[in-house]
């Protein structure tokens, strides 16, 4: 399993549809939170999943966009002041071990 944080600068609604469009069209094994404007969570359970090819998908979603991809792999410590049904992905997902 993979974990990724891609964060950008200000994106639109529009351009974030097209980016969750390419997750779900080339990678539909992978899980995403998305309830911070401009940062995604992805968990991809296959592990074939690359930053290259997320910067690649970011890049066409968010056209002359400053992001970063980061790959985020390995037992996580993380904290967060969210929404409690907010965090529910998160356990469940992004700390998941395989």
């Amino acid at each position: 399993m993979k974990r990724f944080v891609v964060t950008t600068n200000r994106t639109t609604q529009a351009q974030d549809t097209v980016f969750l469009g390419i997750l779900n069209s080339r990678w539909p094994h992978v899980g995403w939170w998305h309830q911070l404007t401009e940062t995604w969570l992805i968990v991809d359970l296959t592990g074939n999943l690359t930053c290259g090819a997320l910067r690649d998908a970011a890049m066409e979603a968010f056209p002359d966009i400053l992001h970063i991809v980061i790959e985020a792999n390995g037992p996580g410590k993380w904290s967060a002041f969210l929404r409690t049904n907010d965090f529910v992905w998160i356990r469940e997902q992004w700390d998941r071990n395989s």
